[in-house]
């Protein structure tokens, strides 16, 4: 983004926390569990809300502040002209997040009806086969999906090759041009090398 124009960025996951530093950037909650009502509902963990800061800021670039929750020195995100909207894609059940695929269409229907071009989805979904509603619905989207390569650390998903058709994780194996995948990357020995948990794929990730 620059000074004359602002893209509005919707985060998928648990929820985004309005008591956070980034929170004046959110514009709208949504609770796409719940046939997209509109309004504040209570994270399930803190993971949205860090990778809102990640990518917002209201800072100057290279400026850094105290978080105000664990009051470590946290670097302004990327962005300055950003408006999140928190679409959230769990409901909480007896201390765990649930989610499914309707959910992560309602996110992005929404999406596509607000005219919000960017999402970012970290929180995924494994399933046993593809389900070719989903996948439609994410080629039909008109704008990018950017999703993490999946670190789901059980015996199926742990570091797996997710190209495989044995490996399905939503929305990051869709196969479609506006999908962007990343996986982890560490810094080891003064070497960018894959991080131990991602998920990787020769055909499907590509950062």
């Amino acid at each position: 983004s620059n000074k004359n124009n602002t893209v509005a960025v919707g985060v998928l996951g648990n929820g985004i926390y309005d008591n956070k530093d980034i929170s004046s950037k959110v514009v709208k909650y949504v609770n796409c569990a719940d046939n997209n009502a509109e309004g504040y509902t209570i994270p399930g963990n803190s993971h949205d809300t860090i990778v809102a800061n990640a990518l917002a800021r209201e800072t100057m670039p290279g400026s850094s502040y105290t978080h105000s929750s664990c009051s470590n020195n946290i670097y302004s995100g990327v962005c300055t002209n950003v408006e999140l909207y928190s679409l959230r894609i769990s409901y909480v059940k007896d201390s765990e997040n649930k989610t499914n695929l309707a959910y992560y269409r309602n996110a992005i229907n929404y999406a596509s009806a607000h005219n919000i071009k960017v999402l970012v989805c970290s929180s995924l979904l494994g399933v046993s086969e593809r389900d070719s509603y989903f996948e439609s619905t994410v080629n039909d989207y008109n704008g990018i999906i950017v999703s993490s390569a999946s670190n789901i650390s059980n015996g199926l998903y742990n570091n797996a090759d997710i190209d495989a058709a044995s490996n399905i994780v939503y929305p990051t194996s869709c196969p479609s041009d506006n999908v962007i995948v990343v996986g982890q990357n560490v810094f080891n020995n003064n070497t960018a090398q894959l991080g131990i948990d991602s998920c990787y794929g020769k055909n499907t990730v590509d950062l």
